[in-house]
């Protein structure tokens, strides 16, 4: 991702899902439907270039 998503990203970690605190949907992978999900904490952010990175999380799955 860009330099500007990661920021996108961070704030959404931070701001919008409380750092996990809170559920939210996601698309499915494996279909087109939406599921509800939540972060589960840490997650790592690896720069790959002057502006590219990756990030890994993990997601769990709520009924």
């Amino acid at each position: 991702m860009t330099s500007a998503q990661r920021e996108t990203f961070v704030d959404f970690v931070r701001d919008t899902i409380a750092d996990g605190a809170a559920p939210f949907t996601f698309r499915n992978p494996y279909g087109t439907d939406t599921i509800l999900v939540r972060y589960v904490p840490p997650y790592s952010v690896k720069r790959l270039g002057a502006s590219k990175w990756t990030v890994s999380l993990s997601l769990e799955v709520l009924p």
